[in-house]
């Protein structure tokens, strides 16, 4: 296995790790033609609208994630900057509006050994570093480039409570 298969994986189980404990459903896609590698569904609304006077307009909401995992990250400040292929860029950017589902970007940090990425005892599991999440939704088209450095706000880390709240806002209508 090579080590982009093991990020693959890993992120993959960071993921889903951050789904469960939220009680949101998880789908893997076969193929990622469209920068979507995991969807994530929560079955009915258990939110109020956060729009005074306006009900809930989703019903079973679904969230589309595009995965990225490294092992060396690049942080100005507390935010990560990440390297995103161009091709990733352009399916994210798609405005909300466009699209069925709404969709983020969730890069998986681990450390640069394999081995530390996952401490194990007889208590417990512990998945080492951390996940954040953007939606790029709306940026603004960019050429003759590869790739593009998206900006992870240092306190968009991808929890459980996170989870919660950005389907909240997508089943709102709420931009991310």
């Amino acid at each position: 296995m090579t080590l982009n298969d093991q990020k693959n994986f890993f992120s993959q189980a960071v993921t889903e790790a951050v789904a469960a404990v939220a009680g949101v459903a998880s789908g893997k896609w076969n193929i990622d033609d469209d920068s979507v590698d995991t969807t994530f569904m929560r079955r009915g609304m258990k939110v109020v609208s956060p729009i005074p006077g306006k009900p809930p307009v989703r019903h079973s909401p679904k969230l589309d994630v595009q995965l990225k995992c490294t092992e060396n990250p690049h942080f100005v400040g507390t935010d990560l900057h990440f390297s995103l292929p161009l091709k990733n860029y352009d399916d994210l950017r798609t405005p909300a509006a466009m699209l069925m589902d709404c969709r983020i970007l969730v890069v998986v940090v681990v450390p640069d050994n394999v081995d530390a990425w996952l401490a194990c005892s007889s208590a417990q599991y512990v998945l080492m570093r951390c996940a954040y999440w953007v939606s790029l939704a709306g940026l603004p088209q960019v050429q003759n480039t590869a790739s593009v450095t998206v900006k992870l706000p240092g306190t968009n880390l991808f929890t459980p409570d996170a989870l919660t709240s950005i389907f909240d806002k997508a089943t709102c209508g709420v931009p991310l």
